[in-house]
């Protein structure tokens, strides 16, 4: 049997299918590349955009399901000074967060649908500064730059034939955040760390009827041993909205409002705020708030006096109900 019986030869075969071993090469160098590329460009954007330092540490693609992410990425002000020479940050960011990835399903595509089944975003910190002068920090990442010509507004576009987009999150969960706050126009204020556990919500759409159940969202906070947990619904409806809200706080404490009540002569406040609070909102047919508020063990000193001018051990307040829109008339 001769050597051509056995079947075609290796050259043959890699002549004959040349064209997939070149195609799937240049797939895989792109892929490789693809990520590098968009890194650069993007943290040169958003510098632009922002008008400071964006520092992106890198992006990761998975094309096949559907999903993108950005990794250690860093905002700093525009005033902060460069970095070391061993490139370390002189200074802390303004925004910060490890990782944010968006995953996309593809098949609602072809129905005029985006539906995101998942964003996640993991340890995001900002420092917040209120200003001597009332402003906040982050503002300056908004303001447009000098050269830029002010924005003219665009007529609006008429709507196009063959049906709208529709929007929806299908999840959204943030971890491992937190906030530094800074008030530097109070004199007397300490900063004030306000941690976040987590945020998750579902079903979160932009127009009516995009998932047939109200979105659902559950926001943890805590600062300097107190707790706040908050579980909502909300639904678009087709005139208004319906939003429902469950509220409970577990001793925050009151010291830091004695820097805000001015005029009073107080120099020490110490309390703390218990609270469990159900607000409802439905358009056009209720806005009212129901529940408790709790003050504990208040103790207020005064300069001239050696005991406490006021305290009290327990005072609770009931609201049922407290209707808010009747409230807001009447102020």
């Amino acid at each position: 049997m001769t050597d051509e019986s056995r079947g075609p030869r290796w050259p043959a075969l890699l002549r004959r299918r040349r064209r997939w071993i070149i195609a799937t090469v240049v797939v895989l160098v792109l892929r490789a590349a693809l990520p590098l590329v968009l890194r650069h460009v993007l943290a040169s954007q958003a510098t632009k955009a922002l008008h400071t330092r964006v520092d992106i540490g890198d992006v990761d693609l998975s094309l096949l399901r559907g999903g993108a992410a950005l990794k250690d990425v860093a905002v700093y002000a525009s005033t902060a000074p460069a970095a070391t020479e061993d490139g370390v940050p002189a200074e802390p960011p303004l925004i910060a967060w490890k990782r944010f990835a968006v995953g996309i399903r593809y098949l609602p595509l072809f129905r005029k649908a985006v539906r995101l089944r998942e964003v996640a975003l993991d340890g995001p910190h900002v420092a917040l500064d209120r200003l001597a002068d009332g402003s906040l920090n982050l503002q300056a990442l908004l303001a447009p730059s000098p050269s830029a010509p002010p924005a003219t507004p665009q007529p609006a576009e008429p709507a196009t034939r063959g049906g709208t987009w529709t929007i929806g999150i299908d999840r959204f969960v943030l971890s491992g955040g937190g906030v530094r706050f800074r008030d530097l126009k109070i004199t007397g204020s300490e900063p004030l760390g306000l941690a976040i556990p987590a945020i998750e919500v579902a079903d979160v759409s932009f127009q009516p009827g995009v998932y047939g159940e109200p979105g659902r969202a559950h926001v943890e906070f805590r600062s300097e041993g107190g707790v706040v947990r908050a579980d909502a619904r909300v639904a678009l409806l087709e005139h208004g909205l319906m939003l429902e809200v469950d509220l409970k706080a577990r001793k925050l404490p009151l010291h830091r409002a004695r820097v805000y009540i001015p005029g009073v002569g107080w120099n020490d406040l110490r309390g703390e705020i218990d609270a469990a609070l159900a607000y409802r909102l439905r358009t056009d047919e209720r806005n009212d708030v129901r529940g408790l508020v709790r003050l504990r063990d208040l103790v207020v000193h005064t300069p001239a006096l050696e005991q406490p001018a006021l305290a009290w051990k327990r005072l609770t307040v009931w609201l049922e109900p407290l209707d808010v829109q009747a409230r807001r008339a009447t102020i």
